[in-house]
This record gives structure tokens, C-alpha cells and sequence, in this order.
């Protein structure tokens, strides 16, 4: 143990990979091992903090280097270490928090996506071929929190300090018990005495080691703290508990056991009894508080208020169908909602209860990531927020069928095998291992640009790679002109460099300030027709998005009279009939700007030549306002009904008319005279047989080519 220690703090202090190595091949405790494994930049800081402190007479009077050579306990070298990594530097290095959210058996993705981010941080690290299921959450994060089933992981991985994989083994385990049992209680589904069980087997377990009756306080006040949710039952409302592992300057840790503090998180309302806690009882959080991400925030700043937030993973257990939860009146076409009925009570109040549980529990999850996620500057965590949760499949899954958990596995696995998850795995990693990195790289200068947009606008792209390594958000919007990267590339013409933050996963359809997308500032600005190309033709890409004022890609290109565009953006599956808040469709602004070509391309994708907007004004009415000619002779001959009128009830004749233009007027009286009973589309057809002029709609015609 002694010969440990002083390698540890020789990798310190000379900063020598190999003695590191060295470390590793030998057996030595895991905290040593994860702070000697630090990258050679951050054990530079170490070494500097440890050369320091410990020359104090009042730290060390003999150094460190002579106390780790004395024959001292194995206690005393872990605080020496610890001392020298926990108070030198924590108190300057972001925070890096895990939030899981409450889902019964369900909870288990948010263990294999948690295994997967291990995974991703070993090989960022590089520490040779240690195995993932060995890597500990509590080596990583400050705060690890969760409500519910997620609450139970979150005091498995932080309190009791296990690795991801015999998480998952005994999570498995417990779930089998668990909802395989029957409680003797009308109004609770399950028997809480099997959960308290399978609780206390994982309290006792080799890996874990401690006794059934723990308290729930660590009495270390260096390890990862860990707050589970809660909510009192007390008086005519529930109200949010957190149960902390901790103390803070203005609260003691929470005076419970391990195993109570798990039962009371986890008491969810016709699933399990509340559990009273002296003399007070205690419900899961689930109803309000599924997904404590918010809590995180609020608890990390009481914790630490000087210190920034580098890293919020927030986890959840599955979205669910959006369609389930507008099925307010007949609960039993809720897949969800009727699982739990058919195993717990037949009274119908008991039934209403069950189902109002399941919508408040699934709702209440991704309106709080929505408010994260929809400003996060006022939460601190400005391209440092990472939520992931699988998004479809999870919904036929009842919180209580442990017989699925290998399809919740596979749906898991796929989700995270997607581009997003990757890159968003990369970024997660690199944050946990250096979050300050992350931090610096979300620092604006006086004019409000990061970093990446100096990169961006200058079209740095080995700048770009940098910034991007080192956790930067490519989808950040500067606060200037309310750009993102990706669209400051488009602005100043940087071909490579907008090119390069597609690469590295930038989101091709972020909107700027103004809800301005990148493809259409590619269409509205007429930039060089590479942008508006890479773009259409990159997978993900929103064809049908709308800007503030409803106007989709395909009316742009329209106003803009750019047939390539057009063309591009109807291949690839564009509506074409879409219409913008004035009821205005492409083929509208097409006639507006007398593009002939354009609709053509449009009248052969499907457009309806005679849609109405807002005030009943057809693509010919339209045509009549406008200078010029061609599109209103063009839609006559193409089947635009002359006889259709306005809100002002009048018909484009009519219009022509009050208008005095001359040449409009005797172009739809010409059309309108062909039609014996008043030049209606079918006759005006009838009547031009022989006449009608085909302009290409195979695409043949010469200008259209």
C-alpha cells in the first residue's frame, strides 16, 4: 500500500505516463487509481497544488513525499491524496451532475445508456484494457440525483459507489422480485416488503459491503454527493423532499437509512404503500417531479454556488406516445394507463387514479427538459445540458413488465448507435474528463462571440476541429445577430468551414434568433448554390420546416424564381401545397414573381393552381397585381379558374378591371369570351382543345431546362 501511494504521487509530480501504467498493473485502490490516471496537463495542476500546500509546516511538517514513505494506514493516505485533488482543485473545476429520471422497470435503459457514456470515457482516456462494467459513475460526477426507480440507481451508483455493471446485474434482479410480487394491500399493486428486500440484498452485497441498516449520510464528505427525490405527504399537498447523503450549510443530510430513503423515493401511488419516516410519510416524486434535472440545478447552486456547471446528463426511461396521453376519455385505449389497471384494483375512482398518475408522470419529464433545454443560459448550462432518452418503441412497455427487459435493451442500444448519440457521446466524454475545457469553450468576448464563431466567421476549420474537441456547442446562438456557427459560415461565404461543422454533427435546421433556418438563408440570400446543395442533400434535413412567418424552403425558392432549388427540394419530399400564416402556397408566390419555370416544376409536382389564400385570392389573382404578364397568361392556359372570387367577392376580371390594366383585361376577357357559359376551367379547357400550348410539364420544354 505504501509503495502505491508513493507511485501515485511520483506520477504526480513528474508527470510520467509510464509510472502510470505501472499503477495500473499492479492492484491498487480505486480512487488512487482514478486520480493517478488523470491526462499529463491535469496532473501538471495537481503536482503543483500538492508541492504547495504540503511544504506548510501546519499541512505536513515533514513533506509529502517523507509522511507516504512512513509506515502510515491505508486511511491516512487516502486523505492525504484526496486532500491534494478534492480542496486544491475541485473548488475551481466545473461541476459535473447526472440526473435519472423514474420509469419502473424501464429504468434499465438509463443504466445501459449510462454504460455506453462509460464506455465512450474509457476510450477518450485511453487507460489501456480495462473493462467498462469496472468504471464508476461516482469517479466521474459531483452530484448524482434521481426520482423513483431512478432514484434507487441514483443511491446505488452514488451512495453505495457500484459500477454501471453490477447495476444493471442487480437491477435486473430486483425488478424480477419486485413486480412478481402481490401486496395484501387493495390500493398498492405490489408488496413493498419484497422491495425493501431486494433492497437491503444490494446494501449487503460483496461489491457494496455495507450493513442492511447504513444510514443514508456518508460520512466522507469528499465523495460524490447523492440526493434522491421524494415528496411529503403531509397537509393537503405533496411537496418535493430531497434526500440527501450530505449536508449543506443551511441543512443536515437527510436522517434516514439507505434502504428507507430507496422506499420512499420509489412509493409511487398504486404501485407501492407510502412509507413514514419519523412520523412523517413519504410518497415517490414521480407526479411532479420525474425528472429532477431542475432540482439538480437549484441543488448544485446551494451546494456550490462560485462554481459553474460543466456537464448536466439528464437520462430518462423513454418518450412516450404523444397520442396515449391525449386519450383522456376511454383510459382503457391507453396501453399505458391499462396495464396498471388490469393488475391492481377494479374500482373505477381507483382506475381514474392509476390513469391520472400515468399521464402526470409522463408529461411532466419533457416539460421540464424543454425548459432547460429552451433557455438555458438563465440555468447556467449554455451547451453544457445533455439529454438523452430513447424515443420510440418505450411506450408499450408497462413500468412493470420485467419480462421486457431484453427489448428495452435492444431499443436502448439502437438509440444510441444513432450519428446524434454518437457525437453526442463524444461530447459527454470529453466533457467528464476536462470540464473545464467545456467551459472556456462557451466563453464569449466583448463583442459576444465564442471561440467556434471566430472560427467560424474566419473559416478556420482546424480551429473549428479544436473548438470542437473541446466540447463547444456547434448550435450555439451568438447574442449579436442571433447566428449559429453554422449559418456565420453561409454569412461570409466560408464554403469549408460550413462544410466541417456538418461533419462534426452541427444541426442543419437550427434556426437563427429570428427563426431563420440555414436553408434559408442559403434560398433567400441566393449564396453559391454548393451551400443550398450540401444542405437539401444532408440526411435530417427539414424540407417542410417554417420560418416566423409559416414559409416553408419551397416558397423561397419560389419568391427567389430558383428552379435548381425547387426542383432539389420537391425531390425530396417537399409539400407543395403548404401554406404560410396568409394562406399564401408556393404556386402564390411563383405567379407573384411571373417565375413561368417554376411552375411548371410545381404544377408537375402536384400544386393546386387554384388554392386560395387568406382573402380567397387564387395564383391568377395574384397574377393580376403583379407588372408583368406571363405568369397570367401561362395559368390560363394550365386550368386556372377565371371565375373564382375573393373575400371582396371579386373575380380576377373584375380586379383587372378596377385596377385599369388594360392587357390583363383582355386576356382573361379573351379566355372568358372562349367559354360559352362564362369561362369556367372546364370550359376554357374544352374551348382551347386544339389550341392549348403544352409547356413542358415532362420537364422537355427548352427554358424550363
Amino acid at each position: 500500500m505504501i509503495e502505491t501511494c508513493w507511485l501515485s504521487y511520483r506520477a504526480y509530480k513528474i508527470r510520467s505516463d509510464v509510472i502510470v501504467c505501472a499503477i495500473f498493473e499492479r492492484s491498487c485502490i480505486p480512487v488512487i487509481r482514478a486520480y493517478a490516471a488523470l491526462p499529463p496537463v491535469t496532473r501538471k495542476c495537481r503536482r503543483e497544488y500538492i508541492r504547495k500546500k504540503f511544504r506548510s509546516a501546519y499541512e505536513s511538517p515533514l513533506g509529502l513525499g517523507l509522511i507516504i514513505r512512513r509506515n502510515i494506514s491505508k486511511s491516512t493516505a487516502i486523505v492525504i491524496l484526496r486532500k491534494a485533488y478534492d480542496v486544491g482543485m475541485d473548488s475551481k473545476r466545473p461541476l459535473r451532475i447526472l440526473c435519472l429520471d423514474g420509469g419502473g422497470v424501464r429504468g434499465i435503459s438509463s443504466l445501459y445508456i449510462l454504460k455506453e457514456l462509460m464506455g465512450q470515457a474509457r476510450r477518450e482516456r485511453e487507460t489501456g484494457p480495462e473493462e467498462i462494467k469496472s468504471l464508476r459513475p461516482c469517479d466521474f460526477f459531483d452530484l448524482i440525483c434521481g426520482t423513483s426507480t431512478g432514484g434507487m440507481i441514483a443511491l446505488m451508483l452514488g451512495r453505495m459507489k457500484m459500477n454501471v455493471g453490477d447495476a444493471i446485474t442487480f437491477y435486473e434482479q430486483m425488478s424480477k422480485e419486485i413486480f412478481t410480487s402481490k401486496s395484501e394491500n387493495p390500493e398498492a399493486a405490489f408488496d413493498h416488503r419484497i422491495l425493501v428486500k431486494s433492497i437491503k440484498d444490494v446494501i449487503t452485497c460483496p461489491s457494496v459491503r455495507l450493513d442492511a441498516e447504513s444510514i443514508l449520510k456518508d460520512e466522507d464528505e469528499h465523495n460524490t454527493k447523492t440526493f434522491v427525490v421524494s415528496t411529503s405527504l403531509q397537509g393537503t399537498g405533496a411537496t418535493a423532499v430531497r434526500m440527501r447523503t450530505y449536508g449543506t450549510k443551511t441543512s443536515d443530510p437527510f436522517e434516514a437509512k439507505i434502504w428507507e430513503a430507496a422506499r420512499a423515493t420509489s412509493a409511487a401511488p398504486t404501485i407501492f404503500e407510502p412509507i413514514t419516516i419519523d412520523r412523517i410519510k413519504y410518497g415517490d416524486g414521480g407526479t411532479g417531479w420525474n425528472n429532477p434535472a431542475e432540482e439538480a440545478v437549484n441543488e448544485a447552486n446551494r451546494i456550490w454556488p462560485n462554481r459553474p456547471i460543466g456537464c448536466l446528463v439528464s437520462i430518462g426511461t423513454g418518450l412516450e406516445d404523444p397520442a396515449q396521453l391525449r386519450d383522456k376519455e376511454d383510459k382503457g385505449k391507453d396501453d399505458f394507463a391499462r396495464k396498471f389497471i388490469k393488475i391492481t384494483a377494479p374500482k373505477s375512482s381507483f382506475k381514474l387514479a392509476v390513469a391520472e398518475y400515468c399521464v402526470k408522470i409522463l408529461t411532466s419529464c419533457e416539460k421540464i427538459h424543454q425548459r432547460l433545454d429552451g433557455n438555458p443560459a438563465m440555468y447556467g448550462i449554455d451547451g453544457r445540458y445533455f439529454r438523452l432518452n430513447v424515443p420510440q418503441g418505450m411506450s408499450k412497455i408497462g413500468l412493470e413488465e420485467w419480462d421486457k427487459l431484453d427489448e428495452i435493451k435492444a431499443l436502448t442500444h439502437s438509440y444510441m448507435d444513432t450519428g446524434d448519440c454518437l457525437r453526442m457521446k463524444q461530447k459527454i466524454a470529453k466533457t467528464l474528463l476536462d470540464p473545464q475545457c467545456a467551459v472556456k469553450a462557451h466563453e464569449r468576448d466583448k463583442n459576444g462571440y465564442t471561440a467556434l464563431d471566430r472560427a467560424a466567421l474566419k473559416g478556420d476549420v482546424e480551429e473549428i476541429q479544436i473548438q470542437w474537441d473541446q466540447g463547444a456547442d456547434l448550435d450555439a446562438i451568438e447574442p449579436r445577430k442571433g447566428y449559429t456557427p453554422l449559418i456565420e459560415t453561409i454569412d461570409r461565404n466560408q464554403f469549408d468551414a460550413f462544410k466541417a461543422l456538418i461533419a462534426f454533427g452541427a444541426n442543419v435546421n437550427k434556426p437563427n434568433r429570428d427563426q431563420h433556418s440555414p436553408l434559408y438563408f442559403c434560398l433567400n440570400w441566393r449564396k453559391d448554390f454548393m451551400f443550398g446543395f450540401t444542405l437539401i442533400n444532408e440526411p435530417g434535413i427539414d424540407v417542410n420546416g417554417t420560418d416566423k412567418d409559416d414559409r416553408t424552403p419551397l416558397m423561397l425558392a419560389a419568391m427567389t424564381d430558383s428552379l435548381p432549388f425547387a426542383d432539389l427540394i420537391l425531390n425530396q419530399g417537399a409539400n407543395v401545397n403548404a401554406k404560410d400564416k396568409n394562406g399564401m402556397t408556393a404556386m402564390h408566390f411563383a405567379a407573384m414573381v411571373q417565375s413561368k419555370k417554376v411552375m411548371i416544376r410545381l404544377l408537375k409536382g402536384g400544386a393546386d393552381i387554384n388554392a386560395q389564400n387568406n382573402s380567397g385570392q387564387t395564383p391568377l389573382r395574384i397574377a393580376v397585381n403583379s407588372p408583368a404578364t406571363q405568369s397570367l397568361d401561362w395559368l390560363l392556359k394550365n386550368g386556372a379558374n377565371v371565375d373564382i372570387a375573393d373575400k371582396n367577392n371579386q373575380t380576377p376580371l373584375q380586379a383587372a378591371k378596377a385596377m385599369n390594366k388594360g392587357v390583363c383585361v383582355r386576356q382573361l376577357e379573351e379566355y372568358a369570351n372562349l367559354a360559352p357559359m362564362g369561362g369556367s376551367a372546364e370550359n376554357v379547357q374544352a374551348a382551347l382543345a386544339g389550341l392549348r400550348i403544352e409547356d413542358a410539364p415532362d420537364g422537355t420544354d427548352e427554358e424550363y431546362c
